[in-house]
């Protein structure tokens, strides 16, 4: 039995834009970690883009904290999503309501 990816987050300073970082899962377990850090991006201005490139999995309390970010950040993209992730963003409808990018470099590049 495989244990659940450890939720990392980094926050880096990236063209005027705060790219959060996310490595691992966002469940119930993590999901209060991610808003924090969604919260402190949001709060030193300008875009916020999170990379869920390195995000294994996601569900609706991960999403919770997505929308929360969406809402408080001046601007916000998600960038990078793979498949499985990718996949509950459109089923949940967040495909709809935040703008999704296939790179960081191309959710810079749109901010």
């Amino acid at each position: 039995m495989s244990l659940p990816d450890e939720l990392k987050i980094s926050v880096e300073s990236l063209e005027g834009a705060s790219v959060v970082r996310v490595s691992g899962e966002i469940d119930l377990a993590s999901h209060e970690q991610l808003t924090d850090r969604l919260r402190e991006a949001a709060a030193a201005a300008g875009p916020v883009v999170v990379d869920l490139s390195r995000c294994s999995f996601i569900d609706s309390s991960g999403i919770r904290a997505l929308l929360l970010g969406e809402r408080e950040a001046e601007r916000f993209a998600l960038a990078g999503a793979g498949e499985q992730v990718k996949r509950v963003l459109e089923m949940t409808g967040v495909a709809q309501a935040v703008s999704i990018h296939a790179t960081v470099d191309d959710a810079l590049a749109a901010s």
